[in-house]
């Protein structure tokens, strides 16, 4: 078997090859980094004369971080804020408008399907995850501002989903295969 580094054809995933989507109007450019799924597993203990027997318990998928640079056009700030109010936020500006609230359904249909996408050196997607019914959980329109600094504006957004699905994964890999499992065998 050839190794690593004696064989041209074998390339690892690089952390620069990547996308970001969501049926939101971001588009893809102005996403600066994401954080990928993380599937935490807890544990349950047990004790028996004197012996501790560890049993898997729940598993959580932990908060996605967005971070976007803000360009005037499109404006993502009115995006993040548009965002927000089709989430359900409506602050009562008159004291006979309807107060309304954010649900998880108008929260996960604002959000709609996100993607987080790896790239090969030709562009191709190498390994796709989708996020389930994610729901925005933090707005950062964008700091503070300074005329000390030329950094560009950074806007935040934090999601929370019920699960993530790797859909595709490898070089022509797709939903159906993962590290040979059968897809109706896999669980994400």
């Amino acid at each position: 078997m050839a190794s690593f580094w004696s064989d041209s054809k074998v390339e690892p995933k690089r952390q620069f090859r990547w996308t970001f989507s969501m049926d939101q109007q971001l588009p893809s450019w102005i996403v600066k980094s994401v954080d990928k799924p993380v599937a935490t597993v807890g544990s349950v203990t047990h004790n028996y004369f004197g012996y501790t027997y560890n049993y898997p318990g729940n598993v959580t998928w932990n908060d996605i971080n967005i971070t976007l640079v803000d360009p005037v056009n499109p404006d993502a700030v009115n995006t993040l804020a548009t965002l927000l109010r089709q989430s359900g936020y409506n602050p009562p500006l008159a004291a006979t408008q309807p107060v309304t609230t954010i649900s998880k359904g108008s929260s996960a249909t604002a959000i709609g399907n996100v993607y987080i996408q790896q790239r090969d050196a030709a562009g191709s997607v190498i390994e796709q995850w989708k996020l389930t019914n994610p729901i925005a959980t933090s707005y950062d329109f964008g700091g503070s501002l300074s005329y000390n600094t030329e950094e560009l504006i950074e806007l935040k957004l934090t999601l929370k989903y019920d699960w993530a699905k790797l859909e595709k994964s490898g070089v022509g890999g797709t939903a159906g295969t993962y590290n040979n499992i059968p897809k109706s065998n896999r669980y994400f």
